[in-house]
């Protein structure tokens, strides 16, 4: 719902973000909060560049809210995703991997729970879609080191494994999990089904 044009004439060219990332004008945490939704505004018209294949012109614009609010990790992880999937190199992935755990780790404002693991999230949820499924497994595994209870990482490794029918390391992963969460019963049933004897992949893996 963002007509790029006019979105892109008003972010760029009329609104002037006096003071917005101005660090001697004095923002209280509302301020903050209410700031982000320029955050949303920006990466509205960056996602839509995105569907249209337009992925240099959503990299910019996803970096231009970065400068302009660099204490919020949200366009970080968004470029991120824009990066693995218009196949940035690699070296370029990670460095704006590294800076954006920086600028979580410093951050006092805007704190969110689970960040980090969300910046490693978007980045293997890209490589995912981009068929890069080693890439994807190691981002998956990188969160569940760094959050052994993150679910999403390992939903994505249950359908990442299961697809490939690859039976050694699905077991792994929900002994894994089963030892670091013991109260998840679901996980658990799942697990005893993938030690029976009579276990046979079905077209699509039950939910966990």
């Amino acid at each position: 719902f963002v007509e790029p044009d006019i979105m892109r004439e008003k972010l760029f060219n009329v609104f002037r973000f006096r003071g917005v990332g101005d660090p001697s004008v004095h923002k209280d945490e509302n301020d903050y909060r209410l700031l982000a939704n320029y955050t949303s505004c920006f990466l509205g018209l960056a996602d839509t560049l995105r569907r249209a294949k337009q992925y240099q012109e959503a990299i910019g614009v996803a970096k231009r809210v970065s400068e302009l609010l660099p204490y919020d990790w949200r366009p970080y992880a968004y470029l991120l995703q824009l990066y693995a999937e218009s196949e940035q190199p690699e070296d370029s992935v990670q460095q704006l991997l590294k800076r954006a755990e920086e600028v979580v780790q410093k951050s006092k404002v805007l704190a969110e729970e689970q960040f980090i693991e969300r910046l490693y999230f978007n980045l293997g949820y890209a490589y995912k879609q981009r068929g890069k499924t080693q890439k994807a497994i190691d981002s998956m595994i990188k969160i569940l080191s760094i959050n052994k209870n993150f679910r999403p990482a390992l939903e994505a490794l249950i359908g990442i494994y299961y697809a490939e029918r690859d039976k050694e390391n699905l077991t792994k992963l929900l002994e894994t999990w089963v030892e670091n969460n013991p109260e998840d019963a679901q996980t658990m049933t799942m697990l005893n089904q993938l030690k029976s004897p009579d276990f046979e992949f079905m077209e699509k893996p039950p939910q966990p």
